[in-house]
C-alpha cells in the first residue's frame, strides 16, 4: 500500500503542480487583462477628457460667433442709421438750398421794391418841391 499510495501522492502532486501551473497561467493572463483593462480605462478617461475639452471649445466657439453675428447686426443697423441720416442730411441740404434760392429772391425783390420806393419818394420830392416853386411864384405875383 505505501508504493501504492507513493504512486497515488505523486499522481495527485503531478495533478496539483499541474493544476498550479495553470492556476498561475490564468492568474497571469487575468493579471495581463486587468492591465489592459486599465489602460483601456485610462483611455477612456483621456477619451472624456478630450471630450470635455472639446466640448467647452466649441461652446465657447458658438458663444463666439453668436457674439460676432450680433456684432455684424449692429453694425448693419448703424450703416443704415448712418446711410437714413446721409440721405437726410441730403435731403436736407437740396431743402437748405431752395430756400436759400428763395430768400436771396425775395432779398432781390426786397431791394427792387426798396429802390422803386425811394425813386417814388424822389419823384414825390421833386414834384412837392416843383409845387413849392410854383406856389412860390404864384404868392410872390399876387403880391
Amino acid at each position: 500500500m505505501s508504493s501504492s499510495s507513493t504512486t497515488t501522492n505523486n499522481v495527485i502532486d503531478f495533478y496539483l503542480s499541474e493544476v498550479d501551473t495553470r492556476i498561475a497561467e490564468k492568474q497571469k493572463e487575468l493579471e495581463e487583462a486587468l492591465e489592459k483593462s486599465e489602460n483601456v480605462r485610462s483611455h477612456a478617461e483621456t477619451i472624456q477628457n478630450f471630450i470635455g475639452k472639446y466640448t467647452n471649445f466649441e461652446s465657447r466657439v458658438k458663444d463666439f460667433q453668436l457674439e460676432i453675428a450680433e456684432m455684424d447686426r449692429l453694425i448693419a443697423e448703424k450703416q443704415r442709421e448712418i446711410d437714413e441720416n446721409r440721405n437726410f442730411s441730403r435731403r436736407e441740404e437740396a431743402q437748405m438750398t431752395k430756400l436759400m434760392e428763395k430768400l436771396e429772391k425775395v432779398t432781390e425783390e426786397r431791394k427792387q421794391k426798396e429802390r422803386t420806393l425811394l425813386k417814388l419818394y424822389e419823384e414825390e420830392g421833386k414834384a412837392m418841391e416843383d409845387s413849392d416853386e410854383d406856389g412860390d411864384d404864384e404868392d410872390e405875383g399876387e403880391d
